[in-house]
């Protein structure tokens, strides 16, 4: 009882340092925009089902992708990076909490928050695409919210490590685009192979679509044929990367981090 009292304690704290307003209000109208839109367009061209469905999982994971690292370099940046340059960390440091609680609830209190809303948006705009969760096509949207589950871990624990190191909101940010979009463009000049993997868009493309293949094996070229291999590199390395730099993180964290 007493840990989840804790809990929802400091879940409690970080929504209202975190998501006060106006900027939950202001996310809610720029994810709602952004994830329609691509939906009402795209669909038009499709007129075979399967087709279709193939296009709104394309398009819901690339749309995901793109709009997920600006959330989550956004917020995580905030509420790690902003704890110590307004020097919140060391209020919450003075209250008799664990450092291993502190960093474990504020990473999930802001994942949480980010996936409810994108799922939410990714249930409507599958509604929207003609794909309904109360029959056979509920599997295509319950794909998209596990790939963006595994995209969301990656991201954020790719956000929190550099908000941690660096302090800074602005560098943080910064820092996060650069290593999500130019990292990829970089490793595909030299070996293109790998491209794919340190993609963030294509990566959780080939996790969702392997799943897809798997529930429909007579449909499978619809589905891209992602092999065996893309997949486990894919997931391993969106996941790999969660394990190393989360732990990184709480190691830091817990005994090296000095706050003046």
């Amino acid at each position: 009882m007493k840990s989840q009292s804790l809990f929802r304690t400091l879940f409690s704290w970080e929504l209202e340092e975190n998501y006060r307003f106006p900027i939950a209000e202001s996310l809610i109208f720029v994810v709602i925009i952004y994830l329609i839109g691509f939906t009402s367009e795209t669909m038009k061209i499709y007129q075979n089902l399967d087709i279709s469905h193939y296009a709104y999982v394309l398009n819901a994971l690339n749309s995901l992708s793109f709009i997920s690292v600006f959330l989550v370099s956004f917020l995580f940046a905030k509420s790690f990076a902003g704890a110590f340059s307004s020097n919140i960390i060391k209020t919450i440091l003075s209250y008799p909490i664990k450092r291993r609680d502190i960093i474990i609830i504020k990473f999930f209190s802001n994942l949480i928050v980010i996936y409810v809303i994108l799922g939410a948006l990714i249930i409507f705009d599958a509604w929207l695409a003609g794909i309904y969760l109360y029959n056979d096509n509920w599997f295509f949207v319950g794909v998209v919210l596990v790939a963006l589950l595994i995209n969301l871990l990656f991201l954020g624990s790719i956000a929190m490590f550099v908000s941690i190191l660096l302090k800074n909101e602005t560098l943080s940010i910064l820092f996060v685009l650069f290593f999500i979009f130019g990292i990829p463009n970089f490793v595909g000049r030299f070996a293109k192979e790998f491209y794919q993997f340190f993609s963030i868009s294509k990566s959780t493309s080939n996790i969702a679509l392997y799943l897809l293949q798997g529930f429909y094996p007579s449909k499978a070229i619809i589905f891209n044929d992602v092999s065996y291999y893309m997949f486990i590199q894919s997931l391993s390395f969106q996941l790999g990367t969660f394990i190393i730099l989360f732990t990184a993180s709480l190691l830091y964290f817990v005994y090296l981090l000095e706050v003046d």
